[in-house]
This record gives structure tokens, C-alpha cells and sequence, in this order.
């Protein structure tokens, strides 16, 4: 039902550590190169099978039936199960269905005769008549205490002709969701095609597939899925410290280890098969892990030293922002919206400004993770392909997070959050949602231009530059007279839109 793994645990003996799968393989995340220890015996026969090859045309999650009065009517309206999902995929090498049904049964809640209130409903309908049913076992949240609605009261007698009685304005709520109004947490497998009481209109989105299973099935149905059947070297070494959520660097992609086949304890120089799955969802993993100090506040704890032509980026993979004031705590350099510790190319001259090298010795001192091997990227969950922004140039680094954009030229970068920007020439940050970035200049979404420190004149029946007046403007949008006597100076890139004269 929790997609559970079960673990030894290593501090303490005869104790086991039962958690779900995610949390378990997130619970330690240390990386084995077996490319650079030269594990693999390049001699022996490899195998690499695709995971569509195993896979089925659809998987099925569901609950046991039960024939109370409202899983009855919810299966004879939709002729599913209470609580289902099922997923299919395209395949045509398959028409089988895996399917994973837990021993509980489903419990669809009600407010039929009583009033705000939402409760299992264990009963049967016999003609005009509802009757107690016994049920199958059921697992539920308890929500707590539940408000009634405002002037209802709940009255709790020891027997129906009790003359004495307790009200109260609360009753205790027990269901599939952990709030009858207000959820946030499902225990069905997906979003049911009806429920029985009034929810406001709202679902919890947080189900046993979303929460539990979603990551370990795209696992197995991507098209980039495959197991490893290989013969590696093994020492005792590694058979003492080996641990299922080691994460194998081998043939230049990341696996986890399916299962050891032939070990022997005893004859040590022998090889061992292994059996190995890649792992589609990995975020970026390194080889190594540096904690951040506490003493860096504002830096996100997962920062990563990203390697660059330019120098080495401090990002955040998991999308949080890499700020000015983290970025001096680290000892790198903000440069257009990228924290950078080391430029390894030459001060040059441009547009006469000069762009002079960070100083070597901050990635010395950074507290950051460097990356090791390929870059891998989570297909669902990342900017790359969450986002839709094309970049067309070089050295761009478009943030987490970001999305709807445009980059046309180099060094250019848009910053977490920002949506619908579009960058057009070299070294420019985009900082504002709905924006249009053109060399210096900004034109928000107001309509509004906005210019780097430099004056934009916007000119009525005369505007004129006076004697030697050395003004940085780059754009004046004149009426009849636009004037610039000898001696003014715009630098050497003015656009004049004047009227009769200019």
C-alpha cells in the first residue's frame, strides 16, 4: 500500500527499519564509481535488456471489493473499485495488467442523515430499509475533532432512551481523506469519480500513487529504462559496506544494484554477476558531500558547484535562489543574476567596460558539492523540461523555476521565478516577470522603458542639449525640434526619431 522497503537496521541489532521507497533511497545518497575503479570485466558478457521488454500495458492499484451500500453503488455506476487508479502506458509487445490490490477495503464517507456531519457509512439497503452491515477491515485517517456547522449540535445519549444526554458543537472524524473540507493527504490510489458529502469542491491531490508508487513506476515504463546484467570484481570490502541505496557510476550513466547473483565469500578473486536498474529520476548526485555552514543563513543547503568555460556557477538543484548576500557569504562573485567563484578566462575589453577575473581562491573555500560524471536530470521535475525557454547562443544558464522565456545571444541569464522574458544581446539579467531585455535597455510589461543608469528623453516642441552637455543617452524620441549643439555627445549608438526637424 506505502510501497515499504525493509531494512536492517546498523545502529541497533534484531531492529529492522521499515519506511517507503522514496524516503528509503533519499535517506542516503553516496555514489560508487565503478568506472574509475575499473570494476566492470570488459571480458565477460553484457546484457542490457529494456525495461519495456518486462514491462505490462497496464498497471492496476486498487482495493479489496466490499459489498456495503455505497461501494455497491459506486461499482455498479462506474464498474470500478472505490479508490482505483489505473495507469496505462503504450505498448505493443504486451496486453497483461500488473496489478497490486492491498488487503483493506475502500470507505466511502457520507452526510446522509447526519446533517454536516461525514462518517463511514456501514450499512446495506434491503428494499426501504437500511441495516448495520459487519465489513471488511478498513484503514482510515482520524481527522481530529470536526466543527459542526454553525447552530448544529451533536447529542451523545449512553442508550436511545437515556434521559440524560451530552452536546456538544464537535464530533470525532475518521476517512480516506485527513479532512472532510480541507485535505491534504488521500489514502485512495487516485481521485475517485464521485464522493458522497458536500467538500467544497475541493480534492487532495496527495494520493497512495502520487505519494508512493508514481516515481517507482516511471522507474520501470520510461523508454530510457533498462536492466544490467554484467560480471564485476567484487571485494569483501565492498560485499561489508554494501548498502541497496548505493548509487552505481558505471558505463557513464547512474544504476542502483537489483541483485547480487554469485557471490562467493570464499574464493575471493572470483567474478560476481550483479544485476543492475538506471535510474531515470535522479536529480543531480555527487560523489561528494560538504554540509553548508549554519553561520550561511541565506544559502539554500543543497548548493552545487556547477563547472562552466566560464568559471564554476553555485546553483541550487532543487531551484532555490542563490542570492547576493549568499553569494558573498561563500566568497563568490554576483555577476547578471549567477553567483560565480572562479572565471577561468582572461579580463577583455567590451563596449569599454572590463570584465576582470574572480579571485582563484574562493573555490577553495566554498561549502558546496562538486558535481561528478554526466549531468542527469529528472525529466518531471526540473526546468529543462518543465519550462518552455529556448536559448539560442552560448553560456546561458536559465534558473529553476523560471518559465515562458527567450535568450538571443551569450552569458545571458534568467532568474529563478521570472516568467516570460525575453533577452536579446550578451551579459544581460532578466529580473522582471513580462519584460523585454534589449542590450541596456528594459521595457516592462507596463510598457514603461527603462534604461541602465542612462536618461531616455522623451521630447516635446523643443529639447535641446546644451553647449559641451555630455549626456549618456542612448535614445531620444523627439516633435519638431530635436537639437544637439557642437559638442554634445550621446556615445556613439543614438536613435533619433524626430519630427520635421532633427
Amino acid at each position: 500500500m506505502f510501497n515499504l522497503i525493509i531494512s536492517d537496521d546498523p545502529n541497533t541489532p534484531y531492529n529492522v527499519i521499515i519506511e517507503p521507497r522514496d524516503d528509503f533511497f533519499k535517506s542516503r545518497e553516496r555514489v560508487l564509481n565503478w568506472d574509475e575503479e575499473k570494476k566492470l570485466d570488459l571480458d565477460s558478457e553484457i546484457i542490457i535488456t529494456p525495461m519495456s521488454e518486462l514491462d505490462a500495458q497496464s498497471y492496476k492499484f486498487t482495493y479489496t471489493e466490499d459489498s456495503d451500500f455505497y461501494n455497491e453503488e459506486y461499482k455498479n455506476e462506474t464498474n470500478r473499485v472505490y479508490g482505483d487508479y489505473e495507469y496505462k502506458i503504450d505498448n505493443d509487445f504486451s496486453d497483461k495488467t500488473n496489478e497490486l490490490k492491498i488487503g483493506f477495503s475502500p470507505t466511502p464517507n457520507s452526510s446522509q442523515f447526519i446533517d454536516s456531519k461525514v462518517a463511514p457509512f456501514f450499512v446495506t439497503y434491503d428494499g426501504d430499509k437500511l441495516k448495520p452491515k459487519k465489513v471488511k477491515q478498513r484503514i482510515l485517517f482520524y481527522g481530529g475533532s470536526i466543527n459542526l456547522k454553525q447552530g448544529s449540535t451533536l447529542t451523545i445519549k449512553e442508550y436511545p432512551t437515556d434521559p440524560t444526554f451530552l452536546t456538544v458543537n464537535k464530533y470525532p472524524y475518521c476517512g480516506m481523506w485527513d479532512h472532510p473540507t480541507k485535505p491534504q493527504w488521500d489514502l485512495s490510489f487516485g481521485r475517485t469519480q464521485k464522493i458522497y458529502w458536500n467538500s467544497s469542491n475541493v480534492f487532495p491531490n496527495q494520493n497512495l500513487f502520487e505519494r508512493f508508487h508514481k516515481q517507482t513506476l516511471l522507474n520501470i515504463i520510461d523508454n530510457n529504462a533498462k536492466l544490467l546484467e554484467c560480471t564485476v570484481h567484487l571485494t569483501p570490502k565492498d560485499i561489508a559496506n554494501f548498502d541497496f541505496r548505493d548509487i552505481i557510476f558505471l558505463m557513464g550513466s547512474y544504476w542502483r544494484i537489483n541483485k547480487i547473483k554469485d557471490y562467493n565469500p570464499v574464493q575471493t578473486d572470483r567474478l560476481t554477476k550483479v544485476v543492475l536498474y538506471k535510474i531515470i529520476d535522479l536529480n543531480i548526485i555527487s560523489k561528494y558531500l560538504v554540509e553548508v555552514p549554519t553561520s550561511n543563513k541565506s544559502c539554500p543547503v543543497d548548493m552545487v558547484s556547477k563547472k562552466t568555460p566560464q568559471g564554476y556557477v553555485v546553483v541550487s538543484p532543487s531551484g532555490k535562489e542563490v542570492n547576493t548576500d549568499c553569494c558573498k557569504q561563500v566568497g563568490g562573485t554576483f555577476v547578471n543574476g549567477m553567483c560565480f567563484l572562479k572565471i577561468v578566462i582572461p579580463p577583455i575589453e567590451k563596449d569599454g567596460f572590463k570584465r576582470v577575473p574572480l579571485s582563484k581562491s574562493s573555490i577553495e573555500v566554498i561549502p558546496t558539492i562538486e558535481e561528478r560524471g554526466p549531468l542527469v536530470l529528472n525529466r518531471y521535475l526540473t526546468s529543462r523540461n518543465a519550462v518552455s525557454i529556448e536559448s539560442f547562443g552560448s553560456q546561458n544558464y536559465i534558473q529553476p523555476g523560471s518559465k515562458e522565456g527567450l535568450i538571443i545571444g551569450s552569458n545571458s541569464s534568467i532568474l529563478n521565478g521570472i516568467e516570460n522574458a525575453v533577452i536579446i544581446g550578451d551579459g544581460i539579467t532578466a529580473d522582471e516577470n513580462g519584460s523585454v531585455f534589449i542590450g541596456a535597455v528594459k521595457i516592462n510589461k507596463e510598457g514603461n522603458i527603462l534604461h541602465n543608469g542612462l536618461l531616455i528623453i522623451d521630447g516635446g516642441l523643443n529639447e535641446v542639449f546644451n553647449y559641451a552637455k555630455t549626456n549618456p543617452i542612448e535614445v531620444v524620441d523627439g516633435t519638431f525640434d530635436s537639437v544637439r549643439n557642437p559638442g554634445g555627445s550621446s556615445y556613439s549608438r543614438p536613435i533619433i526619431d524626430g519630427g520635421q526637424k532633427s
